[in-house]
């Protein structure tokens, strides 16, 4: 039987076929260059997608929000490694240190309006719709923080470490809105130079002056008075609070596939889903560009950016009918 054609028209699949790499997306300047998505594995994938559905898991990771304008650690070229020589920000570090939780929270006020304002891109409507068509009956578990998923319209999303969104207290009880810190912030900073020239790293901060972070005043918890605050996010260095861990292997218990797209599945909290599932007898399909460290295990990878890989995966199902 011929291969159908997938969308975009002939075009599209010469694109697709052809050799050589595409560069960035000249609006994502974050996605790193690929190769073009190869037409075969697109039909392997979405056969195996189908097989699943509905008992499918998906895992997402930095790679897929790199469409919506925020970098990520690990990609060539493109990536906060291969741009500078910052590190992320260290758990213990950010409890310790006064002057870390200044230097972060200075360069967080700066870049939190441009990350609040963060878009989903077409991959994280495309998986809220594969959600509202029952095909993701094991919904999505992220190790993103910017909510893109809840954004989109999605609803079973677990989100391994945590979110910006909101801001914890280390000390008692107290929580809020990360928009109502900013506030508080900017209350206690009334006098803040602006600052436009910005890039956001995959934090959420900027670079700023080292000026500007010496006289930045960080407040302590308006509810305790002793404690500090700390976006509810999961650094590096800490550990993903014991109640995720157990909501993520119900779900890849539950599932038949799982899907990991724009991980390279470095860290080891999105490694070890990997292994749950081989260990559960699951199969692992990835889309990624690059290399992930469980390249070994996966029954399938395709190498492309999201949102055109899981377009074609749409299309092949409705050029084949492969839902009613």
């Amino acid at each position: 039987m011929p291969r159908p054609p997938l969308p975009g028209g002939s075009g599209w699949r010469r694109r697709l076929s052809g050799p050589g790499w595409s560069a960035p997306d000249m609006a994502s300047p974050y996605v790193p260059p690929h190769r073009p998505v190869d037409p075969d594995l697109i039909q392997a994938l979405a056969t195996a997608l189908a097989a699943a559905a509905p008992r499918l898991l998906v895992l997402t990771g930095a790679g897929l929000s790199t469409e919506s304008g925020i970098p990520d650690y690990r990609s060539a070229h493109v990536g906060l490694y291969a741009r500078s020589g910052r590190q992320p920000i260290q758990h213990r570090d950010f409890v310790q240190q006064a002057a870390t939780r200044r230097r972060y929270w200075a360069r967080n006020f700066v870049g939190w309006p441009q990350w609040a304002a963060t878009l989903p891109n077409a991959a994280h409507r495309r998986l809220r719709e594969w959600e509202a068509h029952g095909r993701l009956a094991g919904g999505i578990v992220t190790q993103n923080v910017d909510q893109l998923h809840f954004k989109a319209g999605s609803c079973r999303v677990i989100e391994m470490h945590g979110t910006n969104s909101t801001v914890a207290c280390l000390n008692c009880c107290f929580r809020a809105p990360r928009w109502a810190w900013q506030a508080q912030l900017h209350q206690l900073n009334p006098d803040f130079p602006a600052i436009t020239d910005i890039k956001v790293r995959p934090d959420g901060d900027v670079e700023i002056p080292p000026a500007a972070v010496e006289n930045f005043n960080v407040p302590m918890c308006p509810r305790c008075k002793v404690g500090c605050v700390k976006p509810s996010v999961i650094f590096f260095g800490d550990n993903v609070p014991g109640r995720v861990l157990t909501q993520i292997e119900g779900r890849i218990r539950d599932c038949q596939t799982l899907f990991v797209i724009g991980s390279s599945l470095h860290v080891y909290s999105g490694y070890r889903m990997i292994l749950q599932a081989q260990a559960a007898g699951k199969k692992v399909l990835i889309c990624n560009i690059g290399p992930t460290r469980a390249d070994h295990l996966t029954h399938l990878k395709v190498e492309g950016r999201a949102s055109e890989v899981l377009a074609a995966v749409d299309a092949y199902w409705s050029t084949h009918r492969m839902f009613s």
